[in-house]
């Protein structure tokens, strides 16, 4: 009878056991799908508040845009915006591809990509929540860290603009996710979760190339565990992929994304290669960098960055505290430290070598959901460890990471700055960029050939060929290129970068006979390119290309000058003879006629006497075509004022 009764007994305790773990899970469940809700709605929220319809003005945008709806189009991975379709080779080509994807589903339309990366933007939220979840155990833990992930400016931004920083902040997460899953199974291969890792960590190179050290993470730790069938097929899986596009781009002589990091200045090309001992220097100088202004940046979600200015102390204090407590966050995980720690120091150490002139939070952006989420675990850990009532009370232990989310209102001026900017309009010079692009469109012939500073976001509204220019000091080397890449068409834009006025301005200045100013747009002017034989300059030079001294232009428009240049401007005794047929003789100032001189009438008859400005100022007397005097007196720009 007792052991009957000690049987029952032991089955009801098994029972009671199992359905206390079943009511457990389902309430971690129901709390779960809770979380992921408020998570959910608080993204609508937020990315409706923020969301900005305007193009983003840096580029490489319009660049995987272009590139993604040629890959729709079946025109291939292609510049289909160049004049010769050239291969596109600069970025891998795994973010155009989604983006084919989109435009085949939706039709070519940039703001279904923009939402798109809302929508991974969100979905990254959800796989951080699982990670937490499934690193610490702690699930107000994995919520307080993803709400306040959540409200990073960064992160809000870059989901706005069709860029390829969120979907491999995506698929990045997703590998840590599958890497801990698969670790957490063991070294079978009869696992879903080692298959969908093998893949986010090929997809995540093929969007960005620094997706190498999720490679390099689970090797290193696949390997220490001596998990060697892993090792094996994950690295064939990945060379398997990679060759392809190693292939492609050792055809095309070579990705143009490694050679610019290679560069000692990507914009100045002339300035050549770096040298093993430049890279101590680069490795210092973009630490400075990120201590001062980018890791805080990257923490806080303040995004306007001042990279003038000499930055405080406090901001190098900040960030190495920052960091401290992050490592500590890292070291506190009682599972998957050190891969972390690879993935983070990794990313970071490679960062470490980036082109200086690569500036922005953008390169850090995909490591910004760990280290927020780590340096809340870091925080906590220290403030338990100093409480020891905390330390104690599991319970309230638990629901500590709670009060971070009382951090979230420090994050709002920031989430303000984004909603205004997302009602503002273009800056001005941007503006006329894009308007002139617009007339462009209207008026040019299709196979027009622009070239301009930024030609990709040209092209989304001028849907005319475009090309860049070189960054080449000699003019008339820049003029050799503009006619061997027949260019029709050239935009010397308002934009602020340093290279117009550095390498466009001064070839057209040096070479204006070439060139027509058809079209202005405030300080945005778009000329037309002449090469015939008949047009140009002959004569002297200075020593960077200007016309100096004597020298002879024949225009486009038939007019002739010959005389004195100074600094690429007629500047002392000439003769112009106007397409009318009508000619000047006489002195110039700042390339035009000014002081003495005569102007002959291709009909007969001459004006003689003072100019300024092109126009007659001052005294002056008019002769018909038979010598007699018609006018005489005082003039101001080209009428005769005072009778004499």
């Amino acid at each position: 009878m007792k052991k009957v009764l000690s049987k029952n007994i032991t089955r009801t305790q098994k029972v009671n056991v199992k359905t206390n773990s079943k009511n457990h899970l389902f309430q971690a469940n129901s709390k779960s799908m809770i979380y992921l809700l408020i998570l959910g709605i608080t993204f609508i929220i937020l990315y409706n508040y923020i969301y900005d319809n305007k193009i983003f003005l840096g580029g490489d945008n319009a660049v995987y845009y272009i590139t993604g709806c040629a890959l729709a189009e079946g025109q291939g991975y292609t510049n289909i915006h160049t004049p010769d379709m050239s291969p596109a080779n600069h970025f891998p080509p795994g973010y155009p591809f989604i983006i084919s994807i989109i435009v085949r589903l939706f039709g070519e339309n940039m703001s279904i990509v923009r939402y798109a990366n809302g929508v991974l933007l969100f979905t990254s939220i959800v796989m951080l929540f699982l990670i937490i979840k499934e690193l610490t155990k702690n699930i107000n833990l994995a919520f307080a860290s993803s709400l306040i992930v959540l409200f990073n400016a960064h992160l809000l931004q870059f989901s706005t603009i069709e860029m390829s920083e969120i979907p491999f902040t995506f698929f990045s997460l997703l590998s840590v996710w599958c890497f801990i899953k698969t670790y957490n199974i063991g070294k079978t291969l009869k696992q879903p979760y080692f298959w969908i890792l093998v893949a986010s960590i090929i997809v995540s190179f093929y969007i960005r190339s620094l997706g190498i050290t999720l490679l390099g993470s689970t090797l290193i730790i696949f390997t220490l565990n001596k998990r060697w069938l892993q090792v094996i097929v994950l690295t064939l899986c990945f060379i398997i992929a990679y060759a392809p596009w190693y292939n492609r781009s050792e055809k095309l002589g070579g990705n143009v994304y490694s050679k610019q990091i290679q560069m000692i200045n990507p914009y100045q090309p002339e300035l050549g290669n770096m040298k093993i001992s430049d890279y101590p220097k680069r490795f210092i100088e973009n630490a400075n960098r990120y201590l001062a202004l980018e890791i805080n940046s990257a923490f806080s979600g303040y995004y306007v960055l001042d990279y003038q200015s000499s930055s405080s102390w406090i901001n190098y204090v900040l960030s190495i505290l920052l960091l401290i407590i992050t490592g500590i966050g890292i070291f506190t995980l009682k599972n998957f430290k050190w891969f972390i720690f690879i993935l983070i120091s990794g990313t970071l150490l490679i960062l470490m070598f980036w082109p200086p002139v690569w500036t922005g939070i953008r390169f850090i952006l995909p490591i910004i959901p760990l280290l927020l989420f780590l340096s809340i675990t870091g925080v906590l850990f220290i403030i338990r460890k100093l409480s020891k009532r905390l330390s104690e009370n599991k319970i309230y232990w638990n629901k500590a990471p709670l009060f971070c989310l009382f951090l979230i209102p420090y994050f709002s001026p920031n989430i303000s700055q984004l909603n205004q900017n997302a009602k503002s309009n273009y800056p001005e010079s941007f503006a006329d960029y894009f308007e002139l692009a617009l007339w462009c469109n209207e008026n040019l012939p299709e196979n027009a050939i622009i070239c301009t500073r930024k030609p990709e976001l040209f092209y989304l509204y001028a849907h005319r060929k475009v090309n860049g220019y070189p960054f080449i000091d000699n003019t008339n080397d820049f003029f050799s290129y503009l006619k061997n890449e027949h260019i029709t068409h050239v935009v010397a834009d308002d934009l602020g970068f340093k290279s117009m006025n550095k390498y466009m301005v001064p070839a057209i200045n040096n070479n204006l006979e070439n060139f027509r100013k058809i079209k202005s747009q405030n300080k945005t002017n778009l000329w037309q390119v002449f090469y015939t034989d008949s047009i140009g300059y002959s004569g002297e030079r200075d020593s960077i290309g200007r016309k100096e001294g004597k020298g002879k232009s024949h225009y486009f428009d038939g007019g002739i000058y010959e005389g004195l240049y100074h600094e690429n401007r007629r500047e002392g005794f000439g003769k112009f003879i106007f397409p009318t047929g009508n000619y000047y003789i006489g002195e110039f100032k700042n390339d035009t006629q000014d002081g003495t001189g005569t102007l002959y009438f291709k009909v007969g008859g001459y004006i003689t006497g003072k100019w300024k400005k092109g126009g007659l100022n001052g005294f002056a007397i008019q002769y018909d075509e038979e010598g007699k005097i018609m006018k005489k007196g005082i003039w101001s720009g080209n009428k005769l004022i005072q009778a004499q």
